[in-house]
């Protein structure tokens, strides 16, 4: 009797570079051909700190993320391929190449700056495979919202297996702080002032990118929420949440009234994120109010997994 030979297992790992978060993902895929989470890790970097005032990358934020990348990348030796990815933070500064160069000399590998458009296009991938991996039936209709630290991007289709239409606003949870939250914890005109940005930024959104259908949610401020509202593990990597919006604005009005410090005491809120949170939370506040869902998904499987999905070799 002939044996039967498995497809080998490969492994891929891709360290992304965003404006508030240096993170790593190694995914493997196995003998069925589905690429799946294996090992996940967040730092909180900042490396986005003051970019959208001066358009340049501070030392000390340069310096702090590449020491996550070197650990990184040692994380990932032996991978068949590494990626490394930058997005909004490194696309506005103006010293991005000493930032580059520096990175691929410490990581060993090349760093991909995304547009706009390629980073939802890579975010709805990875939503949607995260998905089926857990079993989730994926509705034709369907956009998937990615709130990051200095951008937010948005993918959205109308019919199952076509190409989602995509956009990227330059809204993000540090780059809304910086710009319209003085306050800790900000008053009554600071939100309304974010909020008006925000609606502002939504208003430009072309009618076939506005999210219609069931609503996703990846980044960093949509899974800590999951998590707070104890709706997903930290250990899953991969795991599909179902939150309400009324949850959610319960717990926006939550970490809106209380200052920084408190924050860092809520359970499941890194200390690094407490700041920005309330940006992002009103980000994706503002998001299910336009889309009028009562409901929206969470998922774990974004940018990094749907990255690695188009440009994996094998």
């Amino acid at each position: 009797m002939t044996k039967k030979t498995s497809r080998p297992i490969a492994r891929y790992a891709v360290i992304s570079v965003g404006t508030n978060s240096c993170r790593l993902l190694i995914a493997v895929r196995g003998a069925d051909g589905v690429l799946r989470s294996d090992y996940h890790e967040t730092r909180g970097t900042r490396l986005g700190e003051g970019v959208d005032e001066t358009r340049a990358l501070r030392p000390e934020a340069i310096d702090r993320t590449l020491t996550a990348a070197r650990d990184y990348a040692s994380l990932a030796r032996g991978s068949d391929e590494i990626f490394g990815i930058g997005t909004s933070a490194l696309r506005d500064s103006s010293n991005r190449r000493e930032f580059t160069d520096r990175f691929e000399s410490v990581v060993g590998a090349k760093i991909e700056l995304l547009g706009g458009d390629e980073e939802a296009s890579c975010s709805f991938a990875g939503a949607l495979a995260g998905l089926s991996a857990n079993g989730v039936d994926v509705p034709a209709s369907i956009s998937v919202v990615d709130v990051g630290g200095g951008s937010t991007e948005f993918a959205t289709r109308a019919h199952a297996n076509e190409e989602p239409r995509v956009r990227s606003l330059q809204l993000g949870a540090v780059r809304l702080t910086e710009s319209s939250l003085g306050g800790d914890p900000p008053g009554p005109a600071d939100v309304e002032r974010a909020r008006r940005v925000i609606r502002a930024e939504l208003a430009g959104l072309p009618d076939d990118v506005r999210p219609s259908g069931a609503l996703v949610a990846v980044g960093g401020t949509a899974t800590t929420a999951a998590r707070m509202l104890q709706e997903l593990d930290e250990s899953s990597g991969s795991g599909v949440a179902t939150i309400a919006a009324a949850d959610l604005s319960a717990l926006l009005k939550a970490v809106v009234s209380m200052p920084t410090r408190e924050r860092m005491r809520m359970r499941n809120l890194p200390a690094q994120r407490a700041d920005i949170f309330p940006a992002g939370m009103l980000i994706i506040d503002e998001i299910v109010r336009e889309s009028g869902v009562a409901s929206l998904a969470v998922t774990d499987s974004d940018l990094l997994l749907g990255y690695i999905a188009r440009h994996a070799k094998s």
